[in-house]
């Protein structure tokens, strides 16, 4: 809240003796100020250094009223700067100087608000390009084509193992069927053997017994040695056909191994050349997620600076709106103080004219 005291109060002058039969015009004219008689305003309180009774002579009050200076006093009770002086007392030669001083801070707090604002303009722009959620979005895009290129990767690394499982079963199969036919070929070289044993032994038998005519005995051990034979060659027929069909299994067992050899080279490159491929779009994807992170991490440290700014510079704001406001209550203030001298240099003029001669 402002007030306006001022160095003396005029009390109503009183009214000057009329002459008589004087025109209209001669009359002399009432000082009647109700600027200067409202001491209990709110906005303005008038104290005087000088008292002028209404019953002392009037010629007295009026010399005292006119060799008295003008002094006013401007006291600010609101909120001021820390540099801003709760009062100023102002004398009637120093009104103008305060004016135009006044008016140049006037406008100069009228600058530095007006660059406050856009400042804080600017800024609010700035941080809403630096609160963009599209960059977040693009994070969560390319850390979910990150999780897919490593779920990728695991398929290509099962897949390679399943490859080497297949081939490692082809090739027992094919050392099973190998082992088998091997066998089967020793089982039927041996009866081949043992048959070819006992032919010759037939026929060595045999070629004794004829050089014996007369033994009986030696008929009857050759017909026993060679009864068998027909189930033995029979059985080796079984055998001979077991191994044919061995032969062919292990023959197919052995293209298969092949081929699951070859597949198995062929697939294991390209799992490793797609598996590599994934490790290197999943390091680029890590290493720019990372550098999207980084900069986002940045963008929200600068806002969280900004943001703080920002409140700096909008206290900076209120201060210079209070001393914008400061100011032009200053201004009000000694216009009203020119107002007041303009009123004071009429009593004056009135007072002197009053006291001339001619209306004495």
């Amino acid at each position: 809240m402002l007030t306006l005291s001022g160095m003396y109060q005029p009390t109503p002058l009183s009214r000057c003796s009329m002459m008589d039969d004087v025109s209209d015009y001669m009359t002399p004219i009432p000082i009647f100020l109700p600027e200067l008689l409202n001491p209990s305003d709110n906005q303005t309180e008038f104290q005087s250094q000088h008292e002028f009774s209404p019953d002392g002579n009037e010629n007295t009050n009026r010399h005292h009223l006119g060799t008295s200076s003008f002094s006013l006093q401007l006291t600010f009770n609101g909120i001021r700067g820390v540099n801003w002086p709760s009062s100023i007392q102002l004398s009637s030669q120093s009104l103008e100087d305060e004016a135009r001083q006044s008016e140049e801070q006037l406008a100069a707090s009228r600058q530095t608000l007006s660059r406050l604002e856009d400042e804080v303009l600017q800024l609010e722009r700035a941080n809403k390009g630096l609160s963009s959620e599209s960059e977040v979005a693009d994070l969560l895009v390319l850390e979910q084509y990150i999780n897919r290129l490593e779920e990728e990767l695991a398929q290509c690394r099962t897949s390679a193992i399943n490859s080497s499982e297949e081939l490692v079963l082809k090739t027992a199969a094919a050392k099973a069927t190998r082992t088998k036919r091997f066998e089967t070929e020793c089982a039927l070289r041996e009866l081949q053997l043992s048959i070819c044993r006992r032919k010759l032994e037939y026929a060595t038998a045999k070629a004794l017994n004829e050089e014996d005519d007369g033994s009986c005995s030696s008929d009857e051990d050759s017909s026993i040695s060679v009864s068998n034979l027909p189930e033995e060659e029979e059985r080796i027929n079984i055998l001979q056909n077991e191994l044919e069909e061995l032969n062919q299994l292990n023959n197919r067992a052995l293209s298969e191994a092949k081929e699951a050899e070859l597949l198995n080279a062929n697939r294991q490159s390209e799992l490793a050349r797609a598996q590599l491929e994934v490790e290197q779009k999943i390091s680029m994807g890590r290493s720019e997620c990372e550098a999207r992170r980084q900069n986002l991490d940045e963008k929200r440290r600068q806002l969280e600076m900004n943001h703080s700014y920002l409140v700096t510079l909008r206290q900076k704001t209120t201060h210079a709106k209070l001393e914008e406001i400061a100011l032009l209550q200053q201004t009000a203030l000694i216009d009203a103080a020119r107002k007041v001298e303009n009123l004071e240099r009429a009593a004056q003029n009135l007072i002197g004219a009053n006291s001339s001669p001619f209306n004495g």
